[in-house]
């Protein structure tokens, strides 16, 4: 839905230049005109106490302006750059040339040589102004950009061989008043959103900075829009931020303000300004906020009359505005949303919520303009409370990029949105709250981690001065979020233990996979000039190893690159069961831990209104489940539950016995129908004495067994999925019957080609529909109907048994809840190809292709959009060695996945790359020399046990004739027996 502005329409002025609407002796706007010249206010230098009235504003500009035209052959269009500290003559200079049609380029005096250099080119200023101050940078950046030196001219000082602002107005006022150059009007074919009249750089945090055309009427609606909710009294300012930031010279004229300009920013002088005007509202940026909250100095001033704070640039956290308002009681707080493209505002705290109670908000929109928020992945419009990408339209949105239609396209759309890049939602009142920007968030197993949320908290740490967080690679996660951290002044002797107790406190204070991985201590966060961390910059120093600072690590989830080893979590060791089937009884505290887990996360789904899916599987045993929660795109695993604690929390009525796992020493395996096989084999006897009858007949058993349960059944799995759905609460459910009925369909096509290509005898798949429709019946609710569903399909495939181990479908399932999680399509031929190459019907690649089935939503995800991976499954050919080689693709993929932070490893007999596995599943363990002498036995005989199995079918048989897959088996051999009498060699490496 679109939200509109609850302010009153504006009438914007549409065929006015922003000389003639401040400075027009006809214009109602003019505060030369709406007032006497004796209360006219102006720019005061809060140092030297030099002052320019807006009346000599006027006065200066106009000759300024004709000496430009004059004596330097100035045209309209032509751009004059202006790059200096705070001074009463920027305004002169800026006015004079917007007067003459001219376009005014702001830069940040902070540039060096080649930043410069840069926004000369891009602007191609014909004309350079600055300060003494800067000169050195100036003069080098002129001559890179071919301005001559005639051209580069002294806004304020002097310097041998320059032309002064002084000398311009003399030159300017020796023609008389009938010589001075007429002002510039606006075309008649034109209005004055069609005419640009300044150039102001974004901030470049995600790359070189781009010229943002501003056009007249950009900066007369929002004078206007953010005049109607300034307080009447708002009389005297305090320039502190640099001057390019255009917004804050022209709304004191127009609400005739006096304007004290702080020429360059120190907090003693600002607080010094502060106290000597008695500025009642402060204008800053976090950076400085946080400062003011902080540094000692400021309780030697007497800032008692500051009735308010405003804020602006960046957000500012919830912990920061406490500690202001608890600084400074009785003060209220606002501030506005924008940015360089919007020309500043798009949304303001109105005069009478200006309380700190709304200040974690960013206000609401202001007249004139419309905001929509809109599906980051998919586009849809959403409604209230809904986070999504900000979306504006209204007269202060800018022209667009200076050539550069690409960006230009890419931000502003044919319908005149500009597409913000920040993540936020409204609420009722008309308030927009901002989580973050989309290129910043990190996405943690697909979750995306807003980096200011975790900056705000850092910041209310006491130990804490300044911090940034952004996205490090990680193997498991995808990324996880990483924390820069300046530290108050004394804690630096101390800085390992702050590291670990920051860390501690995120853990206490957040989410999992809002966890730091990793906290540096830094001596400065990088910033733009308007108080924007510069992510880029910490982006360059983390990739190149460069200003490496005191990195203090996470060392529950510390991973290695050189071995890929993890620390394992003592609990998980604590006990090992020596059956048959190597299962880990999880100790009763890990059991409690994952039962507050799964309530945790439930709850924070339902707050973010996401999808709370529960995936069950079974452990091979009868009476014991585990479950796996997640929330759009995530997994958490679980250790044994009873069948009571299990009903508990789903409710009765649920088929519980969905998957098997088996545990290793330490290292969790989920592991479907092929693994029920091995289990109950192993149990029973060796699987190594089994002959290929034996094999067969007990895989057919484990079939049969398996689909008297509706186990392998796209279906179930969404009846078992929806039931949680339901039983836990969640907000939204995403299955219909229609759902289900599609699911079915699709389960119902691999079944049938499958039968044809195998020989067994074809379903009545219409009968089949009929029966799906008639079970479920016509409400479109999730009903008792399921259990009912699932018999009847258990019963249709066991009509024509073995039938499919149905691997494929639960593919598609996963693929479908994917599209239906992120609104995403899928074309039918990349799920088809996709299926050719996890073939089911090859027995090895089964293998495969039911790890990747049943794993959790986080891990189809990544195999999916991986696009390497992507690319090696789907040109994979139909030859065997192919097959293998994609077949070690996927396992490495699965190998790769852990479960409450253990490696997850298949059993010995799947893994080709022995050193790695026997190192992180015995040494760090934690077991003794014996334990790991027992472990390393068991490993061989699994491993026999898996090649037999290999040997025995059609693609085993050509496997193991293959060169690579033979060396792949001599060599975990030769590991085995090397290590197996000597297990002390393993643990020194």
């Amino acid at each position: 839905m679109i939200f509109k502005s609850l302010n009153p329409s504006l009438d914007i002025p549409t065929d006015l230049t922003i000389w003639d609407w401040l400075f027009d002796p006809y214009s109602e706007y003019s505060p030369l005109v709406r007032f006497p010249a004796s209360e006219t206010a102006g720019y005061t230098n809060a140092s030297t106490k030099e002052r320019v009235s807006y009346a000599q504003v006027k006065e200066y500009a106009t000759y300024f302006s004709t000496a430009l035209v004059k004596m330097f052959g100035f045209k309209e269009e032509d751009t004059v750059a202006l790059f200096s500290e705070n001074t009463i003559w920027y305004p002169v200079a800026m006015l004079g040339t917007v007067r003459v049609g001219g376009v005014i380029s702001g830069a940040s005096p902070a540039y060096n040589v080649e930043e410069m250099t840069y926004a000369l080119k891009t602007a191609q200023a014909k004309i350079l102004m600055t300060l003494p101050s800067s000169m050195e940078v100036a003069v080098q950046a002129a001559k890179n950009a071919g301005i001559p030196q005639d051209r580069i001219f002294l806004l304020e000082g002097n310097v041998e061989g320059y032309t002064t602002m002084q000398q311009l107005i003399d030159i300017g006022r020796s023609y008389g008043q009938e010589g001075q150059v007429k002002p510039f009007k606006i075309p008649p074919e034109k209005k004055n959103k069609d005419v640009c009249a300044f150039l102001s750089f974004s901030s470049g945090t995600t790359g070189l900075p781009k010229a943002v055309m501003i056009a007249h009427q950009n900066v007369i609606a929002q004078c206007l829009q953010v005049k109607q909710v300034t307080p009447e009294n708002h009389k005297r300012i305090l320039a502190v931020l640099p001057l390019f930031h255009i917004h804050q010279l022209h709304l004191p004229i127009l609400l005739n303000a006096e304007v004290y300009m702080l020429p360059a920013f120190n907090m003693e002088s600002m607080l010094e300004a502060i106290t000597t005007f008695k500025i009642p509202e402060i204008l800053l940026v976090p950076p400085i906020i946080i400062r003011l909250i902080r540094d000692p100095i400021v309780s030697k001033y007497d800032l008692s009359h500051v009735r308010r704070f405003s804020s602006g640039a960046a957000p500012l956290s919830k912990e920061m505005l406490k500690l202001l308002q608890e600084k400074f009681p009785g003060t209220g707080f606002k501030q506005g949303y924008g940015m360089t493209e919007s020309c500043s505002c798009i949304t303001a705290h109105p005069p009478e919520k200006m309380g700190y109670e709304y200040a974690f908000r960013v206000g609401t929109v202001v007249a004139n303009t419309e905001v929509k928020i809109i599906d980051i992945d998919s586009g849809a419009e959403l409604g209230y409370d809904q986070p999504g990408e900000i979306l504006a339209r209204g007269p202060q949105i800018v022209m667009g990029y200076l050539n550069n239609p690409k960006a230009t396209r890419e931000t502003f759309d044919e319908d005149g949105w500009l597409h913000t890049g920040d993540v936020g939602k409204m609420d009722k009142e008309g308030f927009i709250t901002i989580t973050d920007r989309i290129k910043e968030m990190i996405k943690v197993k697909g979750i995306g981690v807003a980096p200011a949320e975790l900056e705000g908290s850092l910041l209310g740490h006491p130990d804490v001065e300044d911090a940034a967080v952004l996205a490090i690679p990680d193997d498991y996660s995808g990324e996880k979020p990483k924390a820069y951290v300046v530290l108050k002044s004394g804690r630096q002797s101390e800085a390992a233990e702050v590291g670990k107790r920051l860390i501690k406190f995120i853990k206490e204070n957040k989410v999992r996979h809002k966890w730091l991985a990793e906290v540096e201590i830094t001596d400065v966060i990088p910033k733009s000039a308007s108080g924007k961390i510069l992510r880029r910059v910490l982006r360059d120093m983390q990739r190149n190893g460069t200003n490496k600072g005191l990195v203090v690590r996470d060392e529950k989830a510390k991973f290695r690159d050189d071995d890929r080893r993890v620390v394992l979590d003592a609990e998980i060791v604590e006990k090992i069961e020596a059956s048959g089937n190597f299962c880990i009884i999880p100790p009763k505290g890990l059991l409690d831990r994952f039962l507050a887990t799964l309530r945790e996360e439930t709850e924070t789904a339902r707050r973010e209104h996401q999808q709370v899916l529960v995936l069950v599987f079974g452990h091979g045993e009868e009476g014991s489940v585990g479950i796996t929660i997640g929330g759009s795109g995530c997994a958490l695993a679980a250790p044994r539950l009873t069948r009571q604690q299990f009903s508990a929390v789903v409710g009765p009525g649920v088929d519980v016995t969905l998957l098997t796992t088996s545990c290793f020493l330490g290292g969790w395996v989920i592991r479907p129908l092929a693994g029920e096989f091995f289990l109950s084999s192993m149990t029973k006897f060796n699987i190594t004495e089994m002959t290929a009858e034996e094999e067969e007949e007990e895989m057919s058993r484990a079939w049969a067994n398996s689909l008297s349960r509706g186990r392998g059944s796209s279906v179930f799995i969404t009846a078992v999925f929806s039931e949680l759905i339901r039983a836990s609460g969640a907000m939204y459910n995403p299955f219909s019957n229609d759902h289900v009925i599609s699911f079915a369909a699709q389960d119902d096509k691999w079944d049938s080609e499958w039968r044809a290509r195998s020989g067994f005898p074809l379903l009545d798949y219409k009968k089949r529909w009929e029966e799906l429709r008639e079970l479920l019946g016509p409400t479109g609710s999730i009903g008792r109907g399921y259990h009912n569903l699932v018999k009847a399909k258990a019963r249709l495939y066991l009509e024509s048994f073995p039938g499919p181990s149905n691997a494929s479908g639960n593919m598609v399932f996963h693929l479908r809840l994917i599209e239906l999680l992120r609104g995403k399509r899928f074309d039918e031929d990349s799920l088809v190809r996709l299926n050719d190459t996890l073939d089911y019907r090859l027995s090895a690649m089964q293998l495969a292709t039911q790890y990747v089935s049943f794993l959790d939503i986080s891990f189809v995800d990544r195999l999916l959009f991986d696009t390497e991976s992507w690319k090696n499954a789907a040109d994979s050919s139909a030859d065997t060695v192919t097959k293998a080689h994609t077949y070690n693709t996927v396992l490495d993929y699965v190998l790769d996945a852990k479960l409450f932070d253990v490696p997850l490893r298949t059993q010995g007999w799947a893994h080709l790359k022995p050193k790695e596995y026997l190192a992180i599943a015995l040494v760090e363990s934690g077991l003794g020399a014996k334990q790991i002498r027992e472990g390393i036995a068991r490993l061989k005989t699994l491993k026999t046990g898996a090649q037999h199995f290999l040997i025995q079918t059609p693609l085993g048989k050509a496997m193991m004739n293959d060169e690579k897959v033979v060396r792949h088996c001599d060599e975990f051999n030769e590991t085995v027996e090397k290590f197996r009498n000597s297990p002390e060699i393993l643990i020194a490496q």
